[in-house]
């Protein structure tokens, strides 16, 4: 059922963007904004699930999938976060970097004190921020959807919600940290699987140490085989003009690494449905 919800979804086109009605309904009327209505918000849900899960019949399953179709409509945002390949291309290529910056500063809630004369700074801020909404927007919803249903929607919310004020090493943030964290190393890996194999295998390697945001930043860049790592001196000593061309093809390179990585997990996801490794839940 599941599968069947994401795959129409697909061929609506809905993976690839996101009405603004859809976005600020959602935001407005799904998603709570302090503990107490998020625990009422998962208790309701929780309640529900186990209603439909009494149900038999061909109503309820249509109104199972109907629903579902709904939820993932108004909360599921596009791959790729977005739109990255448009106003912000467009100014970056002709070296109009503050225009660039400036294009997307809102949508990727970065602070206007950058340094906008730096356009090493523009891009590797604007394509961190990019691979990281890709996966707490889409990634984390999409797996948690998958394992556990509409439920599993609004617990990934719960936890992106929860993980900005992560400041104690209580028993509900380390749940929190764990939902989010496992999206990430999943989609890291598929980066290797999808992309460069070798540059991502070093970064898998070699970024250990780094938060797992900045880990999966750096396994995107090497798996679009960017050697900002650990070829820095090489970079630097490019021109601004220079550059400006080596980062317009690295904005391509990220566009096709997302939207690869989110085809294979629909596959793999399909693949699971054909042998029978599905939640229960719906």
């Amino acid at each position: 059922m599941k599968f069947v919800a994401l795959m129409l979804l697909l061929i609506l086109g809905r993976y690839r963007s996101q009405p603004r009605w859809a976005e600020r309904w959602g935001k407005r009327n799904l998603i709570p904004g302090t503990g107490f209505n998020w625990f009422a918000v998962l208790l309701c849900v929780a309640i529900a699930e186990y209603l439909l899960l009494q149900t038999s019949g061909l109503f309820w399953a249509g109104l199972i999938l109907a629903a579902e179709i709904v939820l993932l409509y108004l909360l599921l945002p596009h791959w790729s976060a977005f739109d990255i390949k448009g106003e912000y291309y467009t100014d970056w290529c002709r070296g109009d970097y503050q225009a660039a910056f400036l294009d997307l500063s809102d949508k990727l809630s970065l602070p206007k004190t950058e340094s906008l004369d730096d356009c090493r700074e523009v891009h590797y801020a604007v394509c961190h921020s990019y691979v990281t909404r890709s996966l707490i927007g889409f990634f984390t919803l999409l797996l948690w959807f998958f394992l556990l249903g509409m439920p599993g929607v609004f617990i990934a919310l719960w936890a992106l919600w929860l993980s900005p004020s992560q400041t104690s090493a209580g028993g509900v943030h380390r749940l929190a940290r764990l939902i989010c964290w496992l999206p990430g190393l999943l989609l890291g890996f598929t980066f290797f699987a999808v992309g460069n194999g070798r540059g991502a295998y070093d970064c898998l390697q070699r970024s250990r140490e780094q938060n797992d945001r900045d880990w999966l930043f750096a396994v995107a860049l090497g798996a679009i085989g960017d050697q900002h790592f650990s070829s820095q001196c090489s970079l630097d000593e490019l021109c601004d003009e220079e550059f400006r061309h080596h980062a317009a093809d690295e904005i391509n390179a990220l566009v096709v690494l997302i939207r690869r990585s989110a085809v294979l997990w629909l596959v793999m996801f399909g693949v699971f449905t054909m042998i029978g490794f599905e939640s229960p839940l719906y």
